[in-house]
Parts: structure tokens; C-alpha cells; sequence
């Protein structure tokens, strides 16, 4: 009977052994199974950061367009502007309205691009009564911007062109005058300041600058060439006496050939005895 109850004995302590290193093994794991789970951890990607993208603004001000459209939109502050653009204006000035445009929209206007559109529209619908010839008028294509499909935009800005006998703006160019076969010397006030003007613009810019002389028919081709040239040339000596950097300057000459209006008279052929100063950004 004895021999039973050891027997017995030995059963349960082998089966309440076995049952604690159980327990022990699901409350801590062995060094292996940690090590495993440790290289899991190790070896997963880490997660992204999330990517925050800035709430989109739409644009105001004074004057807005909608997408593929002439039709300006006054907001707050038209009224003062429209007033302090005209009354700034100087007799010897016009008033340069540039209506801008995106490469995607449709033109269904009569003008060459929408942002001349957008120019003679905005125009009407601030100085319905003032004469055009107070204005010129421009196009210029820029880069889409974030939300223009949808949204209005600001699509016009304004700027004042000098139109004086001797010196006219006009879109990107200044033109300067010169009498009949004159070349080597700029002794009109006017073009003196307006390159003094240009010079001070240039040292704060890094802008270049190409000059392109031009004449009328009158005299040969080749000499009309030299004669653009020298044109050309005069005005930059003057820019450069000014400190501007010759190495900013390219000259050119077309003669006779890119007449600005025909040669049919003599005012027309005064207009194109000339000087043409693009800016390059």
C-alpha cells in the first residue's frame, strides 16, 4: 500500500512540475524567442510621417478674373485705385494696363490674347469715359498658379509708359529717337534723364540690356547698317559713362529692314530712325 501512494506521489510532483515550467515559459519567454522578437521589431520599415498639406488660399484684391474669362470682378479697393491711377498720371506719360493670361485658357475674345482682353476690359469697366489714347495696352503670359481652374485670380497690374517726342514705351522696349542721320551724340535732356533713370535701375538689378539700332530707307543698305549701329553703340557709351558694366550690354543693328511703320512719309520715317532698349531678366 505504501508503494502505491509513492507512486501516487512521484505523479503529481512530476505533473505540477511540468505545470509551473509551463506558466514560466508563457510569462517569460526564453532568451531565444526574445532575441526573435526583438529582430521583428528591428527589421520592420519605419512608419512615415504624415505629410501635411498647407490649406489652399484663395487670391483678392481689387480687380479678379475667373478662369477663360474677360469679365474683371471689382472687389474692395477699386474705387481707389481707379482714382489714384489717373490722377497720378503725367502729362507726358500713358497709363500701361497688362492683362495677363495662362497658357490653358480659351480666348473667345476678338483680341490677339486674352490678357490684351482682360487690359481693354478692364479699362471699359473703370474709365468707361476716358479717351484710349490716355492707354496702352498690353498681353503677358504667365505660369499657372494653384487654384485658377476654380478660383478668381488677380490677372491685371498697372504701370506708367513715358510718350514724349524723343522716348516711347511701349511693352517691353523703350524707343529713343534720333534725328535724320544723327549718331554720336544724346544731347536731348529728356533721353539723358531717361538713361540717367535706367542707369540708377540697372545697378540695383541684375537685368541686361540689348540696344537695337534702326533707320529709315533713306541712303544704302549698308549704310543704313552702320547707321543702326552707331545708333546702337551711342546709347550704350552713354549707359556705360553711367557705371553701367559694358558686359551688360549687347548692340545691334537692322538698318532699314524691321521699319516700325512704312516709309511712306516723312513722320513716318522720323518714327523709325531709332534706338531699341529691351531689358532682359
Amino acid at each position: 500500500m505504501r508503494t502505491v501512494w509513492i507512486i501516487i506521489l512521484l505523479i503529481l510532483y512530476f505533473l505540477l512540475g511540468y505545470y509551473m515550467c509551463s506558466m514560466q515559459q508563457e510569462c517569460c519567454p526564453s532568451e531565444n524567442t526574445a532575441t526573435q522578437g526583438t529582430e521583428k521589431i528591428i527589421n520592420e520599415a519605419p512608419e512615415k510621417p504624415a505629410v501635411t498639406t498647407p490649406a489652399f488660399t484663395a487670391e483678392t484684391g481689387p480687380i479678379l478674373f475667373r478662369f477663360s474669362s474677360d469679365d474683371p470682378i471689382l472687389g474692395a479697393g477699386y474705387e481707389q485705385l481707379r482714382d489714384s491711377l489717373l490722377s497720378n498720371l503725367q502729362a507726358d506719360q500713358k497709363l500701361r494696363v497688362t492683362g495677363q493670361y495662362f497658357a490653358g485658357e480659351a480666348n473667345n475674345t476678338s483680341y490677339e490674347n486674352l490678357g490684351v482682353a482682360r487690359a481693354h476690359a478692364t479699362k471699359m469697366k473703370l474709365w468707361p469715359g476716358e479717351n484710349d489714347d490716355k492707354f496702352q495696352f498690353a498681353g503677358e503670359l504667365v505660369p499657372d498658379r494653384e487654384g485658377i481652374n476654380d478660383n478668381p485670380f488677380r490677372s491685371v497690374r498697372f504701370d506708367y509708359a513715358i510718350f514724349k517726342e524723343t522716348i516711347k514705351e511701349i511693352d517691353n522696349k523703350a524707343i529713343v529717337y534720333f534725328p535724320y542721320n544723327s549718331t554720336r551724340r544724346i544731347d536731348d535732356p529728356d533721353i539723358e534723364k531717361y538713361l540717367a533713370d535706367l542707369a540708377e535701375r540697372l545697378s540695383k538689378t541684375d537685368e541686361k540690356v540689348v540696344i537695337t539700332g534702326h533707320t529709315c530707307d533713306l541712303g544704302t543698305d549698308a549704310s543704313n547698317y552702320h547707321l543702326g549701329m552707331w545708333r546702337a553703340e551711342v546709347v550704350r557709351d552713354y549707359l556705360t559713362k553711367l557705371g553701367v558694366d559694358a558686359s551688360r550690354i549687347s548692340v545691334a543693328s537692322k538698318g532699314e529692314k524691321d521699319p516700325m511703320v512704312p516709309n511712306t512719309s516723312s513722320a513716318n520715317r522720323k518714327k523709325n530712325r531709332r534706338a531699341e532698349i529691351e531689358l532682359i531678366k
